[in-house]
């Protein structure tokens, strides 16, 4: 899926994070590889390593089960999105051997945090998309929004359109060649000219958001480092 984007050159050096490495004397990370995720994310090897010491002392085998990770993913979501857990589980998971490894978990958090945001909505479209066919079906997008509703929490606001309403209304402005089904072209193009038509858009997408690529605390290093504890 090409939700997870990339760039030309990490921030920091190879000496610079093995000193950094060494001062931390945390789980050790191999250096070829954190040199390449720094190539292929948005995060700095600083970053890497940073959060290579958190996930490896919560998942020493160096994989992470979907209830960690759903709890996990929790604490980074507002109340109203929080059931979205386990579908941003199924994107994450790309080999789809029922478990997250370090390197999947990297690529997911360069695009919550520093994803541009074509990339974050290509990412929301695979939440959606939950058979991994590249297109959207009614039933699919229904069984996530009845997620959302049946996961509310307490005294949350009730939507004004129920689930089976709500498909009806984003697949009329959504699927313009009405073949009954939801294309990723179609989707972003739907979401860019409104973002408040599919949940969790909104928060991902908007500007002011501390997860957005145009805000600054999403481009600093304190933006994901001051997230490394919910990996646990």
């Amino acid at each position: 899926m090409g939700c997870f984007g990339s760039k030309k050159e990490p921030s920091v050096t190879n000496q610079d994070t093995g000193n950094a490495a060494k001062r931390n004397k945390g789980p050790q990370m191999d250096l070829d590889l954190r040199s390449r995720l720094a190539q292929e994310t948005y995060l700095s090897e600083m970053e890497i390593a940073n959060l290579y010491g958190v996930f490896m002392t919560a998942n020493p085998n160096g994989k992470m089960k979907r209830d960690q990770f759903t709890k996990s993913y929790a604490k980074v979501l507002p109340d109203e999105a929080q059931a979205l857990g386990d579908f941003v589980f199924e994107v994450t998971d790309r080999n789809r051997d029922g478990l997250v490894d370090f390197e999947e978990y990297v690529r997911m958090m360069s695009t919550i945090y520093k994803g541009s945001v074509d990339e974050k909505i290509q990412m929301v479209f695979g939440v959606y998309d939950l058979d991994k066919s590249g297109n959207i079906t009614r039933d699919e997008m229904l069984k996530v929004f009845q997620a959302l509703v049946d996961g509310a929490p307490p005294g949350a606001k009730k939507p004004v359109l129920s689930p089976e309403e709500k498909v009806k209304y984003v697949f009329r402005e959504m699927d313009t060649n009405q073949d009954q089904v939801i294309s990723m072209e179609e989707f972003v193009r739907a979401v860019k000219k409104d973002p408040s038509i599919i949940e969790p858009l909104p928060f991902i997408v908007d500007p002011n958001s501390p997860l957005s690529p145009k805000s600054s605390r999403a481009n600093s290093t304190h933006s994901v480092n001051s997230k490394e504890s919910h990996i646990q």
